[in-house]
């Protein structure tokens, strides 16, 4: 399986209505001054929880830094 239908495939899995933060349902958290949270993408995968917010830009930045590290093994190992 290529890296791009994996990838495919993980975002299809992901449940529409869900936060793949925190599981909410978009109307759960309480994210201070007695407000509830909302949807902050179209595809009503994340709240706006600013906690969420964070969890999701930490998981981003780790997932492209492996997929750095995964191309410059390609290029080494194609080197040799």
């Amino acid at each position: 399986m290529s890296n791009d239908s994996a990838i495919l495939g993980a975002i299809v899995r992901q449940l529409v209505d869900e936060c793949r933060v925190c599981h909410c349902h978009g109307d759960e958290c309480a994210i201070g001054g007695g407000e509830r949270c909302c949807w902050l993408d179209e595809l009503r995968t994340l709240c706006n929880n600013p906690r969420c917010i964070q969890v999701d830009a930490t998981r981003r930045t780790q997932a492209a830094r492996e997929a750095r590290q995964r191309r410059v093994r390609l290029q080494v190992f194609r080197a040799k």
